[in-house]
């Protein structure tokens, strides 16, 4: 990494990192929501979304259209203390991306008819968010817990600024935080020479005019002094409950001790609380605890939901933080240093995982940079992490866990008799920490202080330096005797490992007796295996920072894993035991069998989720597709453990197995566990339940569904083909034509008509049947107008031949987009091993560019004409 200012002030850095043919561009303005004065709140993140809306060179919608013609990936996001724009793109299009970044960024035109549209889409977008039950919880939250300090407000702004405030007013915000001294340009990836690609910045940059730069005042936190709650009242099933206590900001010399209090206590299956409240009891739906450190003070916050669909949940609250209580006071009174050093290892990761992605280890150095003025805080941070002991964590709990000061915020159904006043009482009965410190002492293990030693070791590079010397082979199949193919492919450009064990199975091969019962065993399969208990498994997994997570899905079952090199024999051990013997063991089985109902009745809070699943029902009358992925009550509550253990060992069949594997590993080792694991699984499964198949569609189908909400959320799709049908390739570029910032979706129904914030294409295929159609989110008394807008376009697609420069943006952008996807290890396993299982050819996504390029503009109006027919529509509205 190297660093240099240009003489406009503009600081640039430069990553080079040759693990990938992409790179990542990125421009940082050290100006967010807290910059803003009182009449201009949400105006940070309005000039985000106005900056793309013309620019002396580019027109409305011109910016994205360049960029995704050349395959690049283009958006934006606003923070509290500052707002990004990235560009990620084939490292061949760099000097072409930097000049188009610096036209977004440095010479937007804020033309006024483009104003008063961009409105009525962040408005949706408030909207939007004012619909989910966790953003109002956590947008209250920092309305008490920051109160009167800019950190309170919402980084989207109030309705009645947004539709009030003017261009000048814009255009003069803009000019005081706009200047290259006040900017951040991150450029990492594939690049040429550093020298080289700094004299492209300043070529590109260097002529912006040199201006002072304007710091925001903000100041420091106030010191709380009191307690304070919010309660909101939503039509909801689930309650979401937020709480916190201050905390310092980011830089303070507490921050590495609270953020390993964090982990211990509720990141992970092994930390206290998730273990605890979540898997052993089963009270919760979801708890997390987590340092949230701004530059200028923050919280340490508790949050967690439950399902209040009864109307009585008083008691269960107080239940929960009771629980939360005494697993702090057990903290305190009986904390070692393995929790302590797992936290270490998982902090320290990392700076192993971020490298996977140009984009990630940009993000990171911006975000570092912004908000501390430069990289050498991480040394800072790490070295205080490493420091870290048992008196270091009872300190923190001391010094910053006072009840007296606490903010909380909740959400709650309607018919929940609970106020501001009721919530603080319970809590007040629940939560009172004791501050009495126990001399009991654990016996000291050395697992996890070696575990974070190897991660540190190889975590040591301060200076981001990529060694050129990778290794990058082409993927091969190896077929196993009993049937079983293992798919590998070796690539040494980070020390991680992704590896998928696929099987058929899920929604796909259910029926309506025993629907979610795939849900249910993906679950609990994880829950302890053999002579590994469910705590033996979860400190397995979260002291080596790696991720094992048993998955089910609507086509198929199986393991994802995602480990650094030095423990992959590690966790293959322990994969092996949950593949051959696991213990589905009663009291977390039941538990997890209560949670699923809550989950399920808390389905309808997800309003985007609901309406796909209504489509999904409307759409399939005798395919398992109609079925829901978590089950009904009904079903949950019926089954058995033995249901469950016969349904796995059912789908359990080594030659419909599939081992996909990425990354940096030892190829005979991983073949010989692969051989030993199969030996013990035996070959009796028997066959696979037969899928019904779907009758042909022959009227048109429209579901409704009310809800009291700001939005209505609306599919409308057509049945489509399966992943071995060749009509994929034409519908994907369907999808392409559609989607991004420059498809017609976006510039016709959000850019033109600003009917919606979300608006996209969506696209689903299975082996032998799929979909195709348009989501959009809008507000209520737009519904019609939507659903007109969207047919509109379908018709269009229909009757018109693309142009061939439509043509060109929409291959070059998916085939771009895939690029970018494929840095992933993850991605690349996953992709390799569902090719392989559904009939394409592990090697398929190497010729998936040949593919796409072979599409012509008449292969998709004839695929359009075939299955978007009249009296083959479904139509699911989710409303208010």
């Amino acid at each position: 990494m190297k660093a240099k200012i240009l003489a406009n002030g503009l600081n640039s850095i430069v990553v080079k990192n040759p693990s990938s043919d992409v790179v990542s561009l990125q421009l940082w303005v050290s100006c967010g929501s807290v910059c803003e004065a009182d009449k201009e709140y949400g105006v940070s993140h309005f000039i985000e979304h106005l900056l793309f809306k013309g620019t002396e060179k580019h027109g409305v919608g011109e910016v994205a259209r360049e960029v995704e013609s050349l395959g690049g990936d283009l958006n934006a996001f606003t923070a509290k203390e500052y707002t990004c724009y990235y560009i990620t793109l084939s490292s061949m299009h760099m000097e072409k991306g930097l000049s188009i970044l610096k036209d977004l960024v440095f010479c937007p035109t804020f033309i006024q008819e483009e104003i008063d549209s961009e409105r009525e889409v962040i408005v949706e977008e408030i909207r939007r968010y004012q619909d989910m039950p966790g953003s109002v919880a956590s947008d209250n939250f920092f309305d008490i817990h920051f109160k009167d300090h800019p950190y309170s407000r919402p980084i989207l702004g109030y309705e009645k600024i947004i539709r009030t405030i003017t261009r000048d007013e814009i255009k003069g915000y803009y000019s005081k935080f706009y200047t290259p001294s006040n900017c951040i340009l991150i450029v990492c990836g594939n690049v040429d020479t550093v020298d080289k690609t700094f004299g492209v910045i300043d070529k590109t940059f260097g002529d912006l005019r040199t201006a002072e730069r304007t710091k925001c005042s903000v100041s420091e936190v106030r010191p709380k002094t009191n307690k304070s709650c919010k309660v909101q009242t939503m039509d909801v099933n689930e309650l979401n409950i937020v709480f916190g206590f201050p905390i310092p900001g980011l830089m303070h010399e507490d921050i590495p001790a609270l953020d390993v209090l964090g982990i211990v206590l509720g990141q992970g299956d092994s930390s206290r609380l998730v273990k605890t409240l979540r898997v052993e009891q089963g009270i919760v739906t979801y708890i997390s605890s987590y340092a949230y450190t701004p530059k200028y003070g923050g919280a340490f916050n508790i949050s967690f939901s439950l399902d209040g669909s009864s109307g009585k949940s008083e008691s269960r609250i107080k239940s929960i933080l009771s629980s939360i209580y005494e697993e702090m006071e057990k903290l305190k009174n009986n904390i070692n240093m393995d929790e302590i050093e797992k936290a270490k290892t998982i902090l320290l990761s990392d700076k192993v995982y971020e490298r996977e992605k140009v984009e990630g280890l940009a993000s990171k150095l911006g975000h570092l940079i912004s908000t501390t003025g430069g990289v050498e805080f991480e040394k800072q941070y790490f070295d205080g992490l490493r420091k870290i002991q048992k008196s270091d964590i009872i300190s923190m709990l001391d010094k910053y866990m006072d009840t007296s000061k606490v903010s909380i915020s909740a959400v709650v159904p309607k018919q929940e008799k609970i106020d501001d006043r009721s919530l603080a009482k319970i809590f007040d009965e629940s939560f009172k920490l004791s501050g009495v410190v126990s001399s009991a002492v654990k016996e000291e293990s050395k697992a996890y202080e070696s575990r974070s030693s190897v991660v540190d070791s190889i975590t040591a590079d301060n200076d981001y330096d990529f060694s050129s010397n990778i290794i990058v082979e082409a993927p091969k199949i190896i077929k196993h005797p009993s049937g079983a193919r293992i798919i590998v492919r070796k690539m040494s450009a980070t020390p991680l490992v992704s590896m998928k064990i696929l099987m058929p199975g899920g929604v796909l091969y259910e029926n309506g007796s025993n629907q979610g019962i795939s849900n249910l065993m993906a679950r609990t399969l994880t829950f302890g295996a053999d002579d590994l208990s469910f705590s033996d498994l979860a400190n397995i997994i979260d002291s080596t920072a790696s991720s094992l997570n048993s998955f089910s899905g609507r086509n198929s079952i199986g393991l994802s894993i995602d480990v650094m090199k030095p423990f992959f024999m590690d966790i293959l051990s322990a994969a092996s035991k949950i593949l051959l013997k696991p213990n589905f063991k009663q009291e977390y089985f039941d538990n997890e069998k209560k949670i699923i109902e809550d989950e399920i009745r808390a389905s309808e809070d997800n309003l985007g989720q609901y309406s796909k699943q209504l489509l999904l029902k409307t759409m399939y009358k005798e395919h398992p597709y109609r079925f829901e992925i978590l089950g009904t009550i009904d079903n949950v509550r019926k089954f058995k453990r033995s249901d469950v253990m016969d349904f796995y060992k059912m789908l359990l069949s080594p030659e419909r197995m599939i081992f996909s594997v990425v990354g940096d590993f030892d190829e005979q080792k991983l073949l010989s566990w692969v051989d030993d694991t199969i030996s013990k699984i035996g070959q009796d499964s028997g066959p696979l339940p037969v899928v019904k198949e779907e009758p042909a569609q022959t009227d048109n189908r429209i579901a409704r569904f009310k809800k009291e909400s700001k939005q209505a959320h609306i599919f409308i799709a057509y049945k489509t083909c399966g992943l071995r049908s060749n009509d994929k390739y034409a519908l994907s570029l369907l999808d392409a034509i559609l989607g991004g910032q420059s498809g017609r979706l976006f510039l016709d129904l959000r850019d033109k008509q600003s009917l919606a914030y979300t608006v996209a294409p969506v696209e689903l295929y299975g082996p032998d049947t799929g979909y195709f159609g348009a989501y959009i989110a809008s507000e209520n008394s737009k519904i019609d107008k939507a659903i007109d807008e969207i047919r509109k376009q379908i018709s269009r697609i229909k009757r018109e031949s693309i142009s061939d420069d439509e043509m060109e943006r929409a291959k070059n952008f998916i085939i771009g987009r895939h690029a970018i996807s494929m840095q992933s290890f993850s991605e690349q396993s996953t992709t390799m091993g569902f090719d392989e299982m559904f009939g394409n050819g592990y090697d398929s996504m190497f010729a998936y560019s040949r593919d796409i390029l072979a599409v012509t503009a008449n292969d998709i109006k004839l695929v359009a004409n075939k299955y978007f027919k009249d009296g083959a529509e479904n139509i699911a509205v989710v409303s208010g």
